[in-house]
């Protein structure tokens, strides 16, 4: 759906969780079977997981997604990422009732928010990447530690054998 909010509190709610807008202007839900996302384009908007007390706030020119209901009772969350630009143009266009140079200047004015968009969320992708890098360097870390001392104690062992048999 089209939201064209006029209100600073305007929510759309789902099985998933609810979206808020934060401030008077537009954004797009796209629901599925296993999932809700939801596209900022000119409002931030806000994401309520269902069963979590967390907030995710999506900037102008991003879209997140809320998932499936977990085992723990919470809706999964996605990332922040940049809508597909191309695919909102289609949609947008196909739904727009005005002047073709009116959707042209809402398209232009969209761009420069999104292309700002893209390179905020090139720097969170970048930061969750280090950090999942260094989590798996973390964990090679410790496996290696953890293998080093079983070979240090078998070790120990077999030259506890060796004494106590005479070999």
């Amino acid at each position: 759906i089209w939201v064209r909010s006029a209100s600073t509190d305007f929510r759309v709610t789902s099985e998933f969780g609810v979206v808020r807008s934060l401030s008077e202007g537009q954004f797009w839900v796209t629901k599925t079977a296993t999932d809700l996302t939801a596209l900022a384009t000119s409002t931030d908007v806000e994401l309520l997981p269902r069963g979590s007390h967390e907030t995710l706030l999506v900037s102008q020119g991003l879209q997140n997604t809320l998932g499936q209901i977990g085992f723990n009772g919470k809706a999964a969350t996605g990332l922040p990422m940049t809508i597909p630009f191309k695919d909102l143009c289609l949609r947008w266009g196909r739904l727009y009732k005005g002047p073709k140079a009116e959707f042209e200047a809402a398209i232009a004015r969209f761009r420069q928010t999104w292309e700002e968009a893209a390179e905020a969320a090139a720097e969170i992708n970048k930061a969750v990447f280090d950090r999942k890098v260094a989590s798996v360097e973390d964990a090679a870390r410790a496996n290696a530690e953890k293998q080093a001392k079983a070979d240090a104690e078998n070790q120990a062992l077999r030259a506890m054998f060796r004494r106590r048999n005479g070999l």
